[in-house]
C-alpha cells in the first residue's frame, strides 16, 4: 500500500481540512458524495451555523443531492440522445 492516498479520498481530506479549520461551535453538518468511475464530480456540502438544527440540514443535503442527481440524469440522458 502506497503513502500517495487513493484519488477518490482527495476530497474526503478536503473536507477534513475545512472542519477542521472551523470553530467547532458552528459547524452545522457536512455531506460528502464520491460517485464511482470518472467524469462525475462530488457532491460536497459543508453547512455553518451557530444554531444547527438537524431538520435544516437534512433539508439541505436533500436538496443537494436531489440537484446534482437532476443534472447527472440530464447530463446522461443528453449523452444517450446522441448515441442513437
Amino acid at each position: 500500500m502506497s503513502d500517495v492516498p487513493h484519488p477518490k479520498a482527495q476530497p474526503f481530506l478536503d473536507m477534513a481540512a475545512r472542519i477542521g479549520r472551523m470553530d467547532p461551535a458552528d459547524f452545522a453538518g457536512a455531506l460528502l458524495v464520491v460517485p464511482p468511475g470518472e467524469g462525475a464530480e462530488p457532491v460536497a456540502m459543508l453547512l455553518i451555523d451557530p444554531t444547527p438544527a438537524l431538520a435544516h440540514f437534512m433539508l439541505s443535503a436533500k436538496g443537494r443531492v436531489e440537484s446534482w442527481f437532476n443534472d447527472l440524469s440530464e447530463k446522461l440522458r443528453s449523452r444517450d440522445q446522441y448515441r442513437r
